[in-house]
């Protein structure tokens, strides 16, 4: 089928760089050290082929930002306590307008 196209992750990692020599030094933090992401791209519909594999073989299927994931290990960087608050004053800020 040319309009789906799948890929798998595995030993998601993260840290930053401040550099792109540095990209692939090895001081990298695990994300999902016990799992792997299957991910499915289409362009029409969720084939059935693929559903019928997801329902066999009892694949939990969610929504998952990698990006997201990296960011939530890195908590020195990025607190999502913090940005919570900040999304909840903006909601505030809207419904006094």
């Amino acid at each position: 089928d040319s309009t789906v196209r799948i890929t798998f992750d595995k030993n998601l990692r993260t840290n930053l760089r401040d550099s792109l020599d540095e990209l692939f030094d090895e001081d990298l933090i695990p994300v999902l050290e016990e799992h792997f992401i299957l991910e499915v791209k289409y362009n029409t519909s969720y084939p059935t082929w693929m559903k019928l594999i997801v329902n066999t073989l009892n694949i939990k299927q969610v929504s998952a930002s990698k990006y997201c994931m990296c960011m939530d290990a890195l908590p020195h960087v990025f607190r999502r306590d913090q940005w919570a608050k900040t999304v909840e004053f903006q909601s505030n800020l809207n419904k006094r307008a």
